[in-house]
């Protein structure tokens, strides 16, 4: 059997494990973040070598599941230029919609260095990309948490992504695997088509340690680690929303490569949005620990912070 084209067939050999029992194993509230991006034909090697130590979330009997983020920034895109200034204290916001159960949550990332918190609370599936006036009090809140001043800028929806993702922990606990697939970027005014890049697959490891044996595989399948991986920042890039991303062209071209590696399949799929320029993309390490003061909280919901 061709390891490389048959993950969809592997994933089913997993251990599968519930909701409750991924949380009670791997919370992982301090960690280590390390990411890489690889063709999707190239998983089913990988997720062969991670049947014995891994065991594979499943809900409902899926074990693929789909999530849709609508990104929010200032009109001039504050949060986007400071991640591609490198700026090592930064923060996101976000809704992130979990489509298989309908649960939303509004989201409020803060990254200082190595070191990534990250705050949410339970909304309406109908305040999906919305920033009402409860919002605007978390940001206003949160900030002031981290920072000490509240944040008085407009924030307007800014960015979509879609895409489906496995979730893998390790039968010990120390580690958690996130693999997203299928990435589409859009507008949330629908003034452009979106963009597809149905050939990648975003892999993440969150680990108690930087450095377990599960890096090992990588290294095998001379996959090296990625940085600047953000989804929100590739899609102001493949949707030319902004002028300057020279933080993130390692990684553009790195994609562009990987689709190089498969031209025929990838202008299978809607070749008028299926993005094939030159450039890549990164991600770095982080760390998810508890929020600094009691004004800023995480919703105590069911799901897995990832």
């Amino acid at each position: 059997m061709d390891k490389t084209h048959t993950w969809k067939k592997i994933i089913k050999k997993f251990h599968p494990i519930g909701l409750k029992w991924l949380n009670d194993k791997a919370k992982l509230l301090d960690r280590s973040e390390v990411k890489y991006v690889v063709h999707q034909k190239h998983l089913g090697a990988i997720f062969h070598e991670m049947i014995k130590d891994f065991d594979i979330l499943t809900i409902d009997k899926k074990n693929v599941f789909k999530y849709e983020s609508i990104y929010m920034d200032t009109p001039e895109h504050d949060f986007y230029h400071a991640h591609n200034r490198g700026e090592k204290d930064r923060i996101k916001v976000r809704t992130r919609r979990y489509m298989d159960s309908d649960l939303t949550f509004f989201e409020f990332k803060h990254r200082d260095h190595d070191v990534v918190r990250k705050y949410r609370y339970a909304i309406d599936m109908s305040q999906h990309g919305q920033v009402d006036e409860t919002a605007k009090r978390f940001v206003r809140d949160t900030h002031n948490a981290i920072y000490g001043t509240d944040f008085e800028k407009e924030l307007v929806p800014s960015m979509v992504t879609k895409y489906k993702r496995i979730t893998l922990v390790h039968k010990n606990g120390w580690e958690r695997i996130t693999i997203d697939l299928d990435l589409k970027l859009g507008l949330p005014d629908a003034k452009k088509k979106d963009y597809n890049i149905p050939h990648i697959a975003i892999i993440e490891l969150k680990t108690a340690e930087k450095q377990t044996p599960t890096h090992d595989i990588f290294t095998r399948h001379d996959i090296s680690e990625k940085s600047a991986c953000s989804k929100y920042c590739l899609a102001h890039y493949y949707l030319d929303e902004v002028c300057d991303r020279d933080h993130f062209k390692t990684t553009i071209q790195h994609i562009a490569d990987l689709a190089k590696t498969d031209i025929n399949n990838v202008l299978d799929t809607e070749p008028s949005n299926t993005f094939v320029r030159d450039h890549t993309i990164t991600i770095t390490n982080s760390t998810l620990i508890t929020p600094p003061s009691k004004r800023a909280t995480k919703a105590k919901d069911g799901n897995p912070i990832a």
